[in-house]
């Protein structure tokens, strides 16, 4: 592997560990009985969509 493929493919996994991360935060937010838990996790959700 060159060094520029590399490159791609470190920023591709990182790609891909973000949105999972999301879709977990996501889960999170609408799992569970506590809201103020829920309300949490849906804004780490969004703030890290929105960091994305």
């Amino acid at each position: 592997m060159t060094a520029e493929e590399v490159i791609i493919q470190y920023l591709e996994d990182a790609e891909a560990a973000e949105r999972n991360f999301e879709d977990a935060l996501t889960t999170f937010s609408k799992a569970g009985e506590q809201q103020a838990a829920k309300d949490l996790f849906a804004m780490a959700a969004r703030k890290s969509e929105d960091a994305a």
